[in-house]
Order: C-alpha cells, then structure tokens, then sequence
C-alpha cells in the first residue's frame, strides 16, 4: 500500500508541472472538448470532462497502473495536440 501511494504522489508530482489534474479547456475558438478528446482518444490516452464550476474544464487521472513513463508520453501527446490544434499550451 505505501508504495502504491507513493507511486500515486509521484505521478501527480510529474503530472502537476507540466499540467494540473482538473485543466481549464483552452478558449481558443479551434478548440472544442470532443476535438481534444477525440485526439488524445487516438494516442490511446482519455480525459474526462471536469465542469465543477462554470468553467469548462477535463480531468486527467494519475492513479491506478499508471507510470513515470505513461506522464511523460501523455504529457508529450498533449503538446502535439495541442500545436496541431494551433491552441497555447
């Protein structure tokens, strides 16, 4: 058990940096939810949606048989959708 939470700790901490767990959905016009999930769909990573307030915003997990190497290539994955999106990162 310990070494699963610290695992847990040690992917939001490699997650955080480069984004947070509950991520506000770019304004940009290019962007629409479906059209990011659809493209992070196809590398094989889902998001989920995360309106917990008014602002339209996705969540991304970072338990459960989740790894450094997993961050690394969502993290990678995202920034490729994101420039083929024309969105800022």
């Amino acid at each position: 058990m310990a070494g699963r939470t610290a695992r847990y700790a040690a992917n939001r901490d490699q997650l955080v940096p480069g984004m947070i767990t509950t991520f506000r959905t770019p304004l940009e016009a290019a962007c629409s939810f479906a059209t990011f999930h659809c493209a992070l769909k196809q590398r094989r990573f889902m998001i989920h949606t995360g309106k917990v307030t008014d602002t339209d915003t996705f969540r991304i997990g970072a338990i459960g048989d989740i790894h450094s190497e997993d961050i690394r290539r969502l993290l990678a994955a995202t920034g490729g959708v994101c420039d083929e999106m024309g969105l800022t990162p």
